[in-house]
Formats: structure tokens, C-alpha cells, sequence
């Protein structure tokens, strides 16, 4: 999960060692925290890690791997640069506050209705359908689908109601459904934004987009 979500590079103007790395930062968009507990251990979003610090590189034990972090500061903040491109800002948390649990921070970035699409045409007629899901940006997702036909001068649409849903957590990059009849799928984030806000998700084969809704 640490290397997925946090493949680090921590840019600064001197690197320190983890006596200046201990303790509890937050991401200056506080959807993210991070406790380093001691040279052995930290804790990435309520998850506990294995880890070993020395002067320039957190190593963490991730998946039966061991992944070097390179690390360095500017000031006092941690400049995060993510593998996919966006840099994530932390700054130390002073005196005594609740940390962020990645319930009430990472589900945050996933909002709003993602739809993919299907198709299929011939004999003059054709057929499409919208499958969509919608998250609520706490822990609820609802899925449906739209369908359009069209074909002898006729056309219709019909706007589709929620088949189901439950409940999601995201972690890192994979993102846990549960679904009310008690099952649970696995999607993963296709594409996040600079922001961390999380635009594309993959589910099976399928990508879902709010542009695709369109």
C-alpha cells in the first residue's frame, strides 16, 4: 500500500535523520497523515509499517519487498512527490490532535458519478448503455445504468435508477467495495488529479470517468 500510495521522493534543502523524521505530519490538504513512530516503525494513514530510517532513505517492508524512499526537507515541510506525477506537502502536527484515518480522509477524494460506456450497432439500428456509479465522497457508493437505442427513425433513452450499492474505502491506489448484499469487488484509481482527487477508477476491464457521463 506505502509503495503504491506514496512511491516517495522527499525534496529539501538538507537531509536529516529520523531523530527530525519522528513524529506526526499531515498533508497541507489534510487528506493524509503520517507518524513516524521510530527507526523501525511509522504508521502511513492509520496502516502500521515496518520500516528502517538511516540519513538519506526510508526503507519499508511492503508486499515481501523492502522499498528505499529517498527522503529530504524544505524548511519544515516534507515535499511528497507521488509515481504518478503530483507532488503532496506535509508539515509537522504540534501539540496534540487526532489523526487523519484514511476513512474520513482518502474516501474524501473519490466523489461524485463515473461512468463508462457500451455499444454495439447494425442492421440500422444501435444500442448503448452507461453504466455508472456514483460515490458520495464519505463511504457510500449506488450503481446503474443508462441505456440509449436508436434505429427505424425512432430514438429513446432511458435514465436508469440504482441497481445497488454499499459501501467503499479507499486505500492508497486500490479501492474496497462492499456491497449491500454482501459481497465485495475490488476497483483501483485509474488517473489522480495534482490535488490527489481521484478522476479515473477501474473496475474490471472497464475505466468510469465523470466526462464519460456526457
Amino acid at each position: 500500500m506505502w509503495k503504491k500510495m506514496l512511491g516517495i521522493w522527499l525534496v529539501a534543502a538538507v537531509s536529516l535523520g529520523a531523530g527530525e523524521l519522528k513524529g506526526r505530519w499531515r498533508s497541507e490538504d489534510g487528506t493524509s497523515s503520517l507518524n513516524i513512530v521510530s527507526k523501525s516503525r511509522l504508521v502511513y494513514n492509520g496502516q502500521e509499517l515496518s520500516c528502517r530510517i538511516d540519513a538519506k532513505v526510508i526503507y519499508v517492508a511492503d508486499d515481501g519487498e523492502i522499498v528505499a524512499y529517498p527522503y529530504r526537507f524544505e524548511g519544515k515541510r516534507l515535499l511528497i512527490a507521488f509515481p504518478q506525477g503530483y507532488t503532496v506537502r506535509f508539515r509537522r502536527i504540534e501539540g496534540r490532535q487526532a489523526p487523519t484515518t484514511a476513512s474520513s480522509s482518502q474516501n474524501a477524494l473519490l466523489a461524485g458519478t463515473f461512468c463508462t460506456y457500451s455499444g454495439s450497432s447494425g442492421g440500422g439500428t444501435s444500442y448503448s448503455s452507461n453504466p455508472w456509479v456514483r460515490f458520495d465522497g464519505r463511504n457510500r457508493f449506488s450503481y446503474g445504468t443508462n441505456a440509449y437505442y436508436s434505429g427505424g427513425g425512432d430514438a429513446y433513452a432511458t435514465e436508469g435508477g440504482a441497481d445497488g450499492g454499499g459501501t467503499y474505502e479507499v486505500r492508497g491506489n486500490s479501492i474496497v467495495l462492499h456491497f449491500s448484499d454482501g459481497t465485495r469487488g475490488m476497483a483501483s484509481v485509474h488517473f489522480r488529479q495534482n490535488s490527489g482527487r481521484i478522476t479515473e477508477v477501474k473496475y474490471g476491464s472497464a475505466v468510469y470517468a465523470p466526462q464519460l457521463c456526457e
